[in-house]
């Protein structure tokens, strides 16, 4: 879902696959969330720490 969501966004040319919520019949919105603080990724701040070689 979440790369469908990215196609949507990003390459919108042609039809692509939805997801429906039974319930309401609208397009689902997925959002990742990080396990640990229960914030949604991207709503705060962050960094990537590459791991530097022995030695």
């Amino acid at each position: 879902m979440m790369i469908a969501k990215w196609a949507r966004t990003y390459r919108s040319d042609g039809d692509l696959v939805r997801y429906l919520d039974d319930t309401t019949g609208l397009d689902l919105e997925p959002v990742a969330i990080d396990s640990v603080s229960g914030a949604p990724i991207g709503s705060r701040p962050f960094r990537i720490v590459i791991p530097q070689p022995p030695g």
